[in-house]
């Protein structure tokens, strides 16, 4: 797996990754999402043998429009595995080669920070059992009801 920044030749595979039916109000595509990126906001993709499997983004301002994140958070925004490659530990890979990523391209933050619909069970499975810890915190921001607030220490 290899975990980089979305170049312009990516566009065409990522618009093509879409959720399943029942993940649809937990992640948007990339193309809802990409094309109302702001400056702060870092998207990478996720390939597996040269096939472009998901993305999400880093968020370098979350604390900012998050009141429960602290300055040295770095935001983990919308990580999507196109319904085509789920069930195959690309988002436990990606989870692990996220915090390294993290911890050399953005040493000033300190914890990867995220949110994680309440409906969404096997979302906030597979990040509790990725490294990443619940605040029992609850953020009522959501589109979709409310969300667990989760970190992880880089």
């Amino acid at each position: 797996m290899i975990i980089r920044p979305v170049k312009l030749k990516d566009f065409a595979a990522l618009m093509n990754l879409e959720p399943l039916p029942n993940q649809k109000h937990f992640a948007s595509n990339f193309e809802s999402t990409y094309p109302n990126r702001k400056p702060h906001e870092d998207y990478f993709c996720i390939e597996v043998d040269k096939v472009l499997v998901g993305f999400f983004y880093f968020d370098r301002a979350y604390s900012h429009t998050h009141t429960f994140a602290n300055p040295k958070d770095l935001g983990v925004r919308n990580l999507l595995i196109g319904k085509g490659h789920q069930r195959k530990g690309y988002g436990r890979k990606a989870l692990e080669r996220m915090a390294m990523i993290a911890q050399g391209r953005y040493p000033e933050y300190r914890t990867l920070c995220l949110t994680v619909n309440k409906k969404n069970v096997a979302g906030y499975n597979l990040y509790v059992t990725s490294g990443f810890e619940d605040t029992n915190k609850l953020y009522s921001g959501g589109d979709y009801g409310l969300q667990h607030v989760l970190r992880r220490a880089l």
